[in-house]
């Protein structure tokens, strides 16, 4: 009896001490300054885990290419929140939700990505000398690239935009925040802004197309969006809607001139497994009061296929008319997930709708 108490006893402290160590997870560390950081690639072969099941479901028009886990010493490398590579291939620009920056250079073979050499990482300057973790607002969930830099959303309270000016040629500069809107400070915290794309039509002046990660009604399926100008100091706004799939929250979003606009969805599931969604929206269709309606290009889950907890998004339009899609993953800092950067190739077709499209 007393035998059957004590294994009780050790069995019950080692599942105790198995739950603090997944809870706690990696440590991280807020840097200074930039620092370079070595950044090891291991590859994925293929979208499916198991070669005798085929899970994930792509359309027609989309291919996975290549795949790499990324790992790294630094304690401060993780929790990947938003994605952007360069239209030249040349430069991977990444955001993590504790507020630091992470640029590297892509490593090319038979056009695929292999891996990234010359990484560093820096903090997210604010004025005054501080980190913009250091002021409140370093839980940043969105990137967008302009042409004179990049664009920032946090979660911190509500949503909060920032202008960060040279990047991703320097990391140094302070960010300048846009002046708030009411529509913004009314999200819950959060469940703010957790996709921010830069939009670029014809005849249209350049556009912020920001979209809440989850509604604030828990009814519906549609979630808050809003163009807002490029000029930060400008207050105007205009609503719109994305519909997202039923359960799925949005954690990311990218626009390309030739394929339109990409939207990634996720959600938990009850088994902890993640289930992701790629979505396609027409260009055509991004304006004030419409309700954005997206293709599904991929969709699967991190039981069956390397998918992990996506929450960045990237297209580099090609020359031969073709869109590159990449896509990363955030780990939360824990050592059951992984950082997972893959890579697609996606025609500039008629997309084939999917069962639940039509």
């Amino acid at each position: 009896m007393l035998r059957r108490i004590l294994l009780l006893a050790g069995f019950l402290a080692a599942a105790l001490a198995l739950g603090i160590f997944l809870l706690k997870g990696k440590p991280h560390t807020d840097l200074v300054a930039e620092d370079r950081v070595h950044i090891k690639s291991s590859p994925i072969k293929t979208l499916d885990r198991f070669p005798s099941i085929k899970h994930a479901e792509l359309a027609q028009q989309l291919r996975f290419e290549h795949g790499i886990t990324l790992t790294s010493p630094s304690e401060a490398f993780g929790g990947l929140s938003a994605l952007h590579l360069s239209k030249d291939r040349d430069v991977l620009l990444a955001i993590t939700d504790t507020g630091h920056w992470v640029r590297a250079t892509p490593v090319w073979r038979d056009k695929q990505l292999v891996g990234l050499e010359h990484a560093v990482m820096a903090p997210v300057q604010a004025a005054g000398g501080r980190s913009l973790r250091a002021t409140g607002h370093g839980d940043i969930e969105a990137l967008a690239v302009g042409n004179n830099g990049a664009y920032l959303a946090d979660e911190s309270f509500g949503s909060s935009i920032f202008f960060a000016p040279n990047v991703p040629g320097s990391l140094a500069a302070p960010v300048q925040p846009f002046k708030r809107r009411a529509a913004l400070k009314r999200m819950p915290k959060g469940r703010g802004i957790e996709a921010l794309a830069f939009v670029e039509t014809t005849g249209q002046a350049p556009q912020l197309l920001a979209i809440a990660e989850r509604s604030p009604d828990s009814d519906t399926a549609s979630l808050p969006a809003w163009l807002l100008p490029i000029n930060r100091d400008s207050t105007d706004i205009q609503a719109l809607q994305y519909e997202a799939t039923s359960g799925f929250d949005v954690s990311d979003a990218a626009f390309s001139k030739t394929c339109g606009l990409l939207v990634l969805e996720r959600k938990l599931n009850w088994l902890g497994f993640f289930e992701i969604r790629l979505k396609l929206v027409q260009s055509t269709n991004i304006k004030a009061g419409s309700t954005l309606k997206g293709l599904t290009l991929l969709a699967t889950n991190s039981w069956a296929s390397y998918v992990d907890n996506m929450e960045g998004v990237s297209v580099v339009d090609m020359p031969d008319g073709s869109c590159e899609v990449f896509m990363t993953s955030d780990d939360n800092y824990l050592p059951v997930q992984s950082t997972n950067l893959l890579q697609f190739r996606l025609s500039n077709n008629n997309i084939k709708l999917s069962p639940s499209d039509e």
